[in-house]
C-alpha cells in the first residue's frame, strides 16, 4: 500500500458517522484499497445492521475488534458474557449475528 491511509474503527453501530465518513474518503480521493477499520463496528444498540451495510459500502480492510469477537464467541458459545450483555441492554440486538459481519466475496 503506498500514499495516505484513512484508518479508523469504533463505529460501534453508527451508522451516520460510518456513511459521513465514506462521503469524506470519497471527497479526499480514498478508495478501499487505502482504508482500514479497526473494529468494534457494532456494539451499544445504535443502527448495527446499517453499519455493517454502510462498512461494506466502503469497501475497507476491517481488523476485528472485541465487538466482533465477543458476537463471534457467541456464535460458538464460548462466552457467557454476551447473555448478560444484551439482557442488560449493552449489546445492540439480536438483528446482527456473525455471518452478518463477514466481508462478502
Amino acid at each position: 500500500m503506498r500514499g495516505d491511509v484513512l484508518a479508523f474503527g469504533g463505529a460501534v453501530s453508527n451508522a451516520h458517522a460510518l456513511a459521513a465518513l465514506g462521503a469524506l474518503a470519497s471527497a479526499r480521493g480514498f478508495n478501499d484499497r487505502h482504508m482500514v477499520c479497526t473494529g468494534d463496528v457494532v456494539a451499544y444498540r445504535g443502527q448495527p445492521a446499517k453499519a455493517v451495510a454502510e462498512l461494506r459500502a466502503l469497501g475497507a480492510a476491517t481488523i476485528r475488534g472485541n465487538c466482533e469477537d465477543a458476537l463471534a464467541r457467541r456464535a460458538v458459545g464460548l462466552t457467557q458474557g454476551y447473555e448478560r450483555a444484551l439482557a442488560s441492554g449493552w449489546w445492540p440486538s439480536e438483528d446482527v449475528l456473525p455471518q452478518d459481519l463477514r466481508r462478502a466475496a
